[in-house]
């Protein structure tokens, strides 16, 4: 979920994880992206959603991406897209909402039993169905609930603006199978961890600033270590060597049963070039 946020925010101002969601529709993620003003920097829309699924695809996360008027709108026509695969891409156009969502199974909609069951009571499969029931006595049948479905069903905004992110700490940790009291398989493991964590910060044109490396011990312990860095660096091999030193200098008392490594996201360091 972090990482789609960090591909996101790699090509958008703003962005963020949208809550953890259940049902036959739901994915592992989903992150809100605040595309206004893309056409200045994307040529298109269309641009913008396919750069957003090969910011979130150069990651390793297989991704669709969905634009419409509304965080709502959008979610929902994302989940119809997964039928399609990664990579899939839907931009709807501004007043299109009703039409192109009428099709849709009521699934999508996340509705608690009881309401999934009282529509289904009604023979309502689709939004199209659920919109052309009389508004007049739906609350009163079906429960207040409902009337946040119609919104959405009639692609009507219902969410808050998007929040500006905060520079925060990243994370990438890995629980290992089996127990590791060599330091050359160990140094290996926290070179993936690391190289996935230089990707999300990238992602995001930033680069590490500091690194704490925590280690679970064999028996319950646990070894926290900070590694400090010169300047702030995307150099996979300087800081897999600092690791490597940090390691072989002080080795953990016990077998290392999971590792986790954290690094705080700085601005890289510039140079500045010769006029001419």
């Amino acid at each position: 979920r972090e990482a789609l946020l960090d591909a996101a925010l790699g090509l958008a101002p703003r962005a963020a994880l949208a809550p953890l969601a259940s049902g036959a529709y739901a994915g592992e993620a989903a992150v809100y992206v605040d595309a206004s003003g893309v056409g200045a920097l994307f040529r298109s829309e269309e641009g913008f959603a396919t750069a957003l699924g090969v910011g979130a695809q150069k990651l390793g996360i297989p991704a669709v991406v969905a634009l419409a008027g509304s965080q709502g709108v959008a979610h929902l026509l994302a989940r119809s897209l997964t039928r399609l695969g990664p990579g899939a891409v839907r931009v709807l156009p501004a007043g299109g909402e009703a039409a192109c969502l009428a099709p849709l199974p009521i699934d999508l909609l996340d509705p608690s039993d009881e309401l999934a069951e009282a529509l289904t009571r009604y023979g309502v499969r689709t939004f199209g169905e659920l919109l052309a029931l009389p508004r007049r006595a739906l609350a009163t049948r079906l429960g207040p609930g409902v009337l946040a479905l119609v919104a959405l069903a009639h692609g009507q905004p219902v969410e808050a603006q998007l929040p500006t992110p905060v520079r925060g700490r990243h994370a990438e940790a890995i629980d290992l199978d089996f127990a590791l009291d060599r330091s050359e398989p160990l140094v290996f493991v926290i070179q993936g961890l690391l190289s996935r964590l230089l990707a999300r910060l990238e992602a995001r044109a930033l680069a590490c600033g500091d690194l704490a490396l925590h280690l679970d011990l064999e028996g319950g312990g646990r070894d926290d270590r900070r590694i400090g860095l010169a300047a702030p660096t995307t150099d996979l091999r300087v800081l897999v060597r600092l690791a490597s030193q940090a390691l072989e200098s002080h080795p953990p008392r016990a077998a290392v049963t999971g590792a986790r490594v954290e690094a705080q996201g700085s601005p890289s360091q510039r140079d500045q070039l010769d006029l001419f």
